[in-house]
């Protein structure tokens, strides 16, 4: 079909990687406001909670999917629990195109192809009037620490049976989070090896486990994830996580540790 009929099209054989992202995004949000131009799909926003502890920045460039064509800007609200309800049945090797047709622009079309079958099967979802959020992205950070993203999950799992608080440090390449409960038993997971000589600083905060846990679904996304801490301990600069959304872009968090939400007072912060 011509692209005449759509306002947006973007086509991918990467549709276990739309699925994995959106049970990703619904486990920290809600309602979001995705916005789509020529450059491709973005998304900027905080979570509901005040203050917010998480904030989220997606961009996918539209170079990266197989087909690609938005020509005008378009603001789309979507609810990602119904999102994900549409993609929860998708395999990997599967296709998807998401559109919205010129005749039905309160909708969003969602198409996906079987790949053993190659059976389309077509779901839409209302589109929701909703305003984006203003925000700035922090930035300034070092290199990070790269890790797998099953070992992170892993991680997750047994560290929320064992407290509501996990301790994250770092110094240079070596990274290690753990947790406690009341010097009963501690758990810890390090990554790389630690360098007692290293003149590196030393980064070390505390966070709600819920706020790390939340993303125990990003093994769909890619092997390994990026761990940001803040540089020359700046405390005032949130936990940054970065991981590649397949091969179509990158997604983003900034995790607020316990002590930077404590010390906000009705400030939005980011």
């Amino acid at each position: 079909m011509s692209n005449r009929v759509y306002t947006f099209k973007a086509k991918t054989v990467e549709a276990y990687t739309i699925k994995s992202l959106s049970e990703v995004l619904q486990n920290i949000l809600t309602d979001v406001c995705f916005s789509f131009d020529k450059e491709g799909i973005k998304l900027l926003t905080v979570d509901n909670k005040m203050p917010p502890h998480l904030l989220v920045h997606l961009k996918m460039s539209g170079e990266s999917f197989d087909e690609y064509h938005c020509p005008k800007p378009l603001c789309v609200g979507i609810n990602l629990q119904h999102l994900y309800k549409m993609l929860k049945s998708i395999k990997k090797k599967d296709t998807i195109m998401l559109f919205i047709n010129k005749k039905n622009q309160s909708l969003l079309g969602i198409t996906t192809i079987q790949a053993d079958s190659g059976q389309p099967v077509t779901s839409h979802i209302k589109i929701q009037k909703l305003s984006q959020v203003s925000t700035v992205i922090p930035d300034d950070y070092d290199h990070p620490v790269h890790i797998p993203t099953n070992t992170y999950q892993k991680m997750c799992k047994d560290m929320q049976s064992i407290s509501n608080k996990i301790q994250v440090y770092a110094k240079g390449s070596y990274l290690r989070f753990s947790c406690e409960v009341e010097g009963m038993y501690t758990r810890e997971v390090p990554f790389g090896e630690y360098d007692e000589e290293s003149n590196d600083d030393e980064y070390d905060d505390t966070f709600h486990t819920k706020s790390l846990s939340q993303l125990i679904k990003v093994s769909g996304l890619n092997t390994r994830m990026q761990v940001y801490t803040p540089p020359n301990s700046n405390f005032e600069i949130p936990l940054k996580i970065g991981i590649n959304t397949g091969q179509l872009g990158k997604l983003e968090i900034y995790i607020k540790s316990m002590a930077q939400i404590d010390n906000e007072t009705g400030d939005e912060g980011y």
